[in-house]
């Protein structure tokens, strides 16, 4: 078919007569090179600087010299139509004669058309289709430098073929920004594999027009990102947008052209434009561009102006759909937010998160680009010039940033169950293939071996993400193909919904004449179309027992995104929890607050946040959760120990992914679980968690002296190894533990004894005695601790011992700790001669008139000792 909307523009011409008298681009200077690069076989890599023409020139140079068609890929379907109605233009010809385009939902190709603008995932699904690629000669994959995940797929299936199929296949890399040695060192690694295959590199020069660069960053007290919406969520704060502001101002009062103005995303666009419709005359037409715009609409704004015909002044404000691939007409001036937005994958929780984040080098070349293009150009970068240096070169490739589940299908299809297995410039993160794997298989697209089912194959050919192409095939027939086809279309499309109220917007969609809606008409067509040819027996309508559109549509996202089935939390109406385990929450002013359950279609983890903030959401039926995600409805039986209770408990779950419906507490425990917590608890807590009597505890430090002095075959009681050897000294409270009795249970005592080694424990009390009897006859308990055995006492009960005692055969001397007659210490000695020769005597000068009542003798070891006052009698 062809565009009924492009008309020509220039006297009819033919591909040579274009080639031969180009218009006046940078690119021409290489056209030649172009030309004798485009032989059966050829790998070529053209780098050329923005503005250049090579999107406009090198397609049509291919062309001219293969005899087949010249497919190249556009990173967005905008360019792809813009290019085409640009290449179409300069022919005299409407678009579909010799130039045409496919992109999803939109094909403008004839029976004569030679060179066909496609995005990366429609050559992709082609190659799919048809490996050999009939009728096609050359690819171009044009701006490559993007290193879209679809670009790298569809180079590595590209070179596979011209392996196997087609050695005579030509293909074109051409980039503004490409870095050139590690590209052709790839290049030359994997395209060199075929016999007689030759890499060319082409250089073009530089822009036809002088481009001016200045600078305009945000004062020190405004920063470019900040916290936005009360979500956490990082995005460009107000301040900055309003800065600006200023700055598109103040450049639109310094020119006479129009004025395109780089923004991360939507949400920026809306909030600038308000700014800027308050700052500048009315005779400036502000307008947005952006991928929700229709198709016309877009159009409309990169189509020129015919000549003889006015308009004002324009200042477009615009996402990176505009960074590449295109001429803006009257755009001599591009202000330049340097912020870029890209996708970022968790691959735990299977969510998608846009991140904003400072610009690439690369990116702002790319932009500013844009403003040389037709003339002499001014580009305004709204930060500072020495933060150039420290922006990284390029952004990082998509391939290790993005959701894998499709492009991994896509590789299971073409027969290579890991990317590994493909020739790749970048591997992906191990994490997120097996994220993607795994998601595959739950939905029947892979078996556990990585190879594609029948089903697996059907969905790879939908044109869109697996996700929804496997909630098309479930629920066609249970609510009739063209319903599911809608419902699939308008989840596709995520609408942007006032406050997550995904049935709400769609209501209101219905009745308007809002692009977005003929975009997912478009969509819905495409897929009945589709859904007729893969599955001709299932009902185009809905049954007679049909659900209502809200409740359909809430039956495929849910059907889509099982792991997004949310139930609230019961502290707050507006917080749920994932069936994947993440938190998540409504707007303030939702009205889907307090639902029981939601199908979530789209939500976004903001950078830094542990929970997620739901986009757009509709109420479920518990019964419809539990249908959709059945397969995630497991037992869980866990076990816990409780500090506070000193005891062991579990219970056992029925859940939902992560959300608990129903739990019972267990009576009894595992022994071999009540073993495996015991361990840990002594390995957190040691040996503190048990009860130790005073008995016990003597008893253990008493073992430890024997361990230490002698070793075997005295066991080590540390903390350390009754944790470890718990299993023999535990095994007989392991039932009670088992069945809910406190760790105030186990016997102390009894777990020591147990260790004890027969017969030497016949000579414990002989090595290491409990207590001894002192010089006044009366038995003092020995204090056993890990510095040694201890005694308190008295000077004058000390008195007439001459010598320390020893103990474990002599080996470890007792540690006497010496007090005045009130029990305060005076002196601590292992070695009592030695006091008694020394110290004792400054000791008895110092107390002996404070304690007159007491006997001080100059010799200690002839004295009586006593536990008592003088005249009191001696002690018994």
């Amino acid at each position: 078919m062809t565009d009924p909307g492009s008309s020509a523009s220039e006297p009819r011409r033919s591909l040579f007569d274009l080639i031969t008298h180009p218009p006046d681009l940078p690119i021409v200077s290489v056209l030649d090179q172009v030309t004798r690069a485009a032989h059966p076989g050829t790998f070529a890599v053209v780098s050329a600087t923005a503005g250049s023409g090579k999107t406009t020139l090198i397609a049509p140079a291919v062309a001219a010299r293969v005899s087949g068609t010249v497919v190249c890929t556009q990173p967005r379907r905008m360019a792809a139509r813009a290019s085409a109605r640009r290449i179409a233009s300069l022919l005299g010809e409407r678009v579909g004669e010799t130039v045409g385009f496919t992109v999803r939902g939109e094909r403008a190709v004839g029976p004569h058309t030679r060179i066909e603008m496609v995005t990366p995932g429609v050559l992709v699904r082609r190659l799919q289709a048809h490996p050999d690629l009939p009728g096609v000669s050359a690819v171009i994959l044009d701006e490559f430098h993007e290193r879209a995940l679809d670009s790298d797929l569809a180079l590595a299936f590209l070179l596979d073929v011209r392996q196997t199929l087609r050695e005579d296949l030509t293909i074109f890399l051409t980039s503004a920004t490409l870095d050139m040695a590690p590209t052709l060192t790839f290049v030359r690694t994997h395209a060199c594999e075929c016999e007689g295959a030759d890499v060319m590199t082409i250089e073009a020069p530089g822009v036809l027009f002088p481009l001016e660069q200045s600078w305009a960053p945000a004062a020190p007290s405004v920063s470019a990102l900040a916290p936005v919406g009360g979500s956490g969520r990082v995005g460009v704060s107000r301040e900055f947008l309003a800065h600006m502001g200023r700055v598109v101002d103040e450049t639109v009062q310094r020119t006479s052209a129009d004025v395109l103005v780089f923004v991360p995303g939507a949400r920026e666009i809306r909030m600038l434009i308000n700014e800027l419709r308050a700052r500048l005359r009315g005779d400036v037409e502000i307008v947005p561009l952006l991928s929700a715009l229709s198709a016309a609409e877009q159009d409309r704004i990169l189509t020129p102006v015919p000549e003889g015909c006015e308009r004002r002044r324009r200042v477009i404000v615009s996402t990176s759909i505009a960074e590449s691939s295109l001429t803006v007409p009257g755009v001599r001036v591009v202000v330049d937010s340097a912020l870029a937005r890209h996708p970022s994958i968790d691959p735990a929780r299977g969510v998608t998160t846009l991140v904003t984040v400072p610009a690439s080098r690369a990116e702002m070349v790319q932009r500013s680009g844009r403003a040389a293009r037709l003339g002499p150009g001014w580009a305004v970068r709204c930060c500072a010039e020495n933060e150039w240096a420290r922006r990284r070169q390029t952004p990082a490739p998509e391939i290790v940033e993005s959701d894998l589940t499709d492009a991994l299908l896509q590789c299971a299809v073409w027969g290579v169950r890991d990317f590994a297995d493909l020739p790749l410039m970048d591997q992906p993160p191990s994490g997120n293939v097996q994220a993607a794997r795994e998601a595959l298989v739950a939905i029947g697209a892979l078996d556990t071996e990585g190879a594609p089912t029948p089903h697996g194959e059907m969905i790879a050919r939908l044109p869109v993400a697996p996700s929804l192409a496997h909630a098309l095939a479930a629920c066609a027939p249970v609510i009739g193909v063209e319903a599911a086809c809608e419902c699939v279309a308008i989840i596709d499309e995520q609408i942007r919904c006032d406050n997550a109220d995904l049935a709400a917007s769609v209501r209101r969609l219905r009745h308007s004449s809002h692009a977005e809606w003929s975009h997912i008409r478009d969509q819905s067509a495409r897929l009945t179309r589709l859904m007729g040819r893969y599955a001709a027996d299932m009902s185009r309508h809905a049954p007679a027992d049909q659900l209502s559109r809200d409740d359909q549509l809430a039956l495929v996202a849910a059907t889509a995104h099982p792991q997004w089935i949310m139930r609230r939390r019961r502290d707050s109406p507006l917080s749920y929890q994932s069936v994947s385990g993440l938190g998540a929450s409504l707007p303030a002013t939702s009205p889907l607050a307090g639902q029981q359950w939601l199908a979530v279609s789209d939500m976004t983890r903001p950078s830094g946040s542990s929970t997620a903030l739901i986009r757009a959401a509709l109420p479920l039926s518990e019964d419809d959760a539990l249908g959709c995600a059945g397969a995630l409805v497991h037992e869980d039986t866990r076990a816990w120990y409780d500090p506070a209770a000193q005891r062991f408990r579990g219970e056992q779950a029925t859940m939902l992914g992560a959300i608990r419906l129903a739990s019972r507490s267990l009576r009894t425990l595992p022994p071999q679980t009540v073993q495996d917590l015991m361990a840990q608890v002594l390995n957190e807590h040691g040996m503190s968690a048990l009860t130790w009597t005073p008995t016990a505890v003597q008893l253990r430090a008493r073992m430890a002296a024997l361990h230490e002095t002698v070793t075997d075959p005295w066991p080590d009681v540390s903390d350390a190894a009754l944790a470890s050897s718990f299993p023999q000294w535990g095994a007989e409270d392991l039932p009670a533990l088992a069945s809910g009795k406190p760790l105030t249970s186990i016997d102390t005592m009894r777990l020591l004894r147990s260790l004890l080694p027969w017969p030497q424990a016949a000579r414990l009390d002989e090595l290491t005695p409990p207590d001894i009897e002192i010089p006044t006859g009366a038995r003092r308990r020995i204090e056993w601790t890990e510095n040694g055995p201890t005694l308190t006492l008295r000077v004058q009960e000390a008195f007439g011992w001459t010598s320390t005692p020893r103990f474990v055969d002599g080996r470890v001397p007792l540690i006497i700790h010496l007090t005045d007659p009130a029990g305060r210490p005076v002196a601590i000695t292992s070695d009592l001669a030695s006091f008694w020769a020394g110290p004792y005597q400054q000791v008895r000068s110092e107390l002996r008139g404070r304690y007159t009542k007491h006997a001080w003798p100059e010799d200690p070891l002839s004295a009586t000792p006593s536990s008592r006052a003088k005249g009191r009698g001696r002690s018994r």
